[in-house]
Parts: structure tokens; sequence; C-alpha cells
């Protein structure tokens, strides 16, 4: 398995025989055909076909482009982290060498209060929202004030249009979270509160200036059921209970869909007969570092990538130990091993019975 990621990292193998054969690094600022390069180093091992990206939507579509460029359609098995997740810029255009791409997105709930609440918002009762005027703006397609005369090419705004009558509207995926993320905040300074000034109304002298290990503390330890009615909770580390949709990039009957094959909550769920691959086939593709050696070849092994090996014969008076190590023949056994016969053109041809 390959990761091509955006920062680096060392090399790994994990649990269940998970291995990363190359780690690569997407530069911040990429000159002309550093793409390009970046498939040629993957492709340096081939039979190792997973690749993991962990970048923006607009590295992920160039990493697609080049791949296609270099003829490696179908050769590349794409995982993508929740910035892939189940976008279609990364893949428009590109629809051929993604197909088979397995990607996640955190697991999310549409919230309906915050629809009615969005809905109602206008010009006239948003107002504290300095951004909010440029959003309706580019919602709508049309300008305020002098922008909108009658020779400009866009419509002036009457301030009337409403969210969702007069625009299509379609809530974002991570508004559940940020107002979980809020509250999380006023459960914290609350119970901190109630702990540090019983009684009082207002900041006491004790929260006046707050530490901020300290209410790091009280932020994860917060247990409250979310906007979605899921529990809202932080480990040690600061992080919320994994909760994912897998999805997969299927093209079927010239369609292209993201079609969810299992989910993540605190253990994997995959259902890997809806699973589909280039092919049109249900069987899984390989991916591995390197292939088994043959008999009489030992593994050498690549530094520091333990699931990485070259196939190297033992050669004249050796012969293979182990999957490791090829050994010299004793020398005592030498006459009973070998035997000389001498063909037409005068070449020794040494023949071993081991």
């Amino acid at each position: 398995m390959k990761c091509d990621l955006s920062e680096k990292e060392p090399y790994y193998v994990f649990p269940g025989g998970v291995c990363i054969a190359q780690s690569l690094k997407i530069p911040r600022e990429p000159k002309p055909g550093e793409f390009d390069k970046i498939i040629r180093r993957l492709l340096e091992t081939p039979q190792a076909r997973a690749i993991i990206i962990f970048a923006n939507e607009d590295d992920i579509r160039r990493i697609l482009e080049a791949a296609k460029r270099n003829n490696q359609t179908g050769h590349f098995l794409w995982i993508g982290s929740d910035s892939w997740g189940s976008k279609i810029s990364p893949v428009l255009q590109q629809e051929e060498i993604a197909e088979g791409a397995v990607t996640i997105l955190p697991k999310r709930a549409s919230i309906d209060g915050f629809d009615r609440y969005f809905r109602s918002r206008s010009l006239a009762n948003n107002r504290r929202n300095v951004w909010f005027a440029e959003f309706w703006e580019e919602n709508f397609g049309c300008k305020l004030g002098s922008h909108g005369k009658r020779n400009s090419h866009f419509k002036k705004c009457t301030g009337l249009e409403k969210i969702g009558r007069d625009s299509s509207y379609e809530q974002e995926g991570k508004v559940q979270f940020v107002i979980d993320a809020v509250y999380s905040m006023a459960h914290a300074l609350n119970n901190m509160h109630r702990d540090l000034c019983p009684g009082y109304i207002g900041l006491c002298s004790r929260m006046k200036a707050i530490d901020g290990k300290e209410l790091l503390a009280y932020i994860r330890a917060v247990n409250f059921n979310g906007s979605a009615g899921t529990p809202v909770t932080y480990n040690e580390n600061g992080d919320a209970p994994g909760r994912y949709d897998i999805y997969q990039y299927q093209i079927v009957n010239k369609t292209t869909e993201y079609k969810v094959i299992g989910q993540w909550t605190n253990q994997l769920h995959l259902n890997v007969e809806d699973m589909q691959w280039r092919s049109r086939e249900h069987i899984q593709p390989s991916s591995v570092c390197s292939l088994p050696c043959k008999p009489g070849e030992r593994k050498k092994q690549v530094k520091g990538v333990p699931c990485c090996w070259n196939c190297e014969r033992c050669e004249g008076y050796h012969y293979q130990v182990d999957e490791t190590n090829c050994d010299l023949c004793k020398n005592q056994n030498f006459a009973q091993k070998m035997f000389y016969l001498k063909n037409l053109n005068n070449v020794n041809l040494h023949i071993f019975n081991f």
C-alpha cells in the first residue's frame, strides 16, 4: 500500500498486515510536471496499487489528471479522506480514472431548525452579518445599490428575494458540527462557572482571567446530546468519537454515483458485496509491495519498509536456507553433491543433487 500525503510521514506497518510502501509529499506550490513526477514515483512499486490520499480537492483532481495522462486508468486503487468525500469537482471529466475510489465522510445529519432559520434571513433582518450582502448578490445573481444600473449585465436586487424559493439551497454538510462545537464551549463554561463561582451571578474573580489549560479540561469533559441527537464527548486528546460513512465511486450503465458501502462507528462495517471495480467484478483487487519469491530465491528487505523486498537468487555453491538467507554448501559434501559432465563444446556443466 502506498500513501500520497500532503505532509511527510515516516513508514509504518499497521495491524492486519497493512503496510506503507511509499510516502510522498505534494508541494504547497507544485511546479509544472510535479504531479506526473509523483505518478512515476508511485509506479516504482507497481504491485502496490492502493493509494491513500490526504490532500485538498484541487490536488486530488491534479493527481487523477496526471494518472490519466500517464495511461494508468484502472491501475491505481484510490482511497480518499473526507476532503474527497462525495464531491463532484475532483472527479469531473476524470470519471474512468477515479472509478472504484473508496472515500469517507463524517456521519452527519441535516438540522431542520437551521434550515428554517437560514431560509428566513433577509437583507432587512440580518444586517449584523457584514458578509450577508455579498452572499445575497452571489446567491441571487444580482447587484445591490449602484452596481445594478440598467447598462450593467447584472440585474438589480429587489431585497424581496427569498432563499430556497428564488435560488437553490442545500444545507452545508458541517452545520451539525459547528453547532455542537458552540454548545461544547457553552457547556464547558457553564460547568466551569458552577465549580469556580458557585451561586455567583456573572463572572467571579476566579473566572475573570481564565486559564486556558483549565478551560480545555472542562471542554474535554463535556457530555451531552448534540444537535442531531447523538452524544457529544471527547477523549483525552480532544477527539470526538469517529463516525463515518464509507463510499465507493461507481459507474453503472454510464451513470456515476458515490454509493454507500459501509460505515465506521467504533468498528468497521463494510458491505464488500456492494463494492464494484473497473472490471465490473466484485472480486477485491490486490495491492502488495512485493510478490513472493520463487524457490531458490531469498528476500532482500528494502531498508525501512518491512513489506517490500527484492528477490535474489542463491548463486554459485549456495543453497536457500530459509526465506531470507542463502548458505554456502559444506566442503565435505562437494564431492557427493557435484558431478561434472563435459559436453561436446568442452563446457563444464555443474549438476547439483541436494
